[in-house]
């Protein structure tokens, strides 16, 4: 996958697990609230562009399922809040 040495491969998908969604809601949330709902499709493209292998292989299909599913859910609803907070507060602006 990707020319990764197997030693490292473990490191390397621990890290594209968190960092997308992270990133994606960190420099949304500062650069433009109003569009942070576009944090999902960034997650659930990082995740199909990292996991393809684990998603596509029967065995492992549903531990992968068991990790993504989660993490789209929390990355759903805390981009809502945050754009629920932002609606509020411009409303009583």
């Amino acid at each position: 996958m990707f020319g990764i040495s197997p030693e490292y491969s473990e490191s390397f998908m621990i890290i594209m697990y968190f960092l997308p969604a992270l990133v994606s809601l960190i420099v949304l949330l500062f650069a433009k609230r109003k569009l942070i709902w576009l944090a999902i499709p960034i997650t659930i493209t990082a995740d199909l562009i990292t996991f393809w292998g684990a998603i596509t292989y029967y065995e492992t299909r549903g531990l992968a399922f068991l990790f993504l599913i989660p993490q789209i859910i929390v990355v759903s609803i805390i981009s809502l809040v945050i754009m629920l907070v932002h609606k509020k507060r411009l409303r009583t602006r």
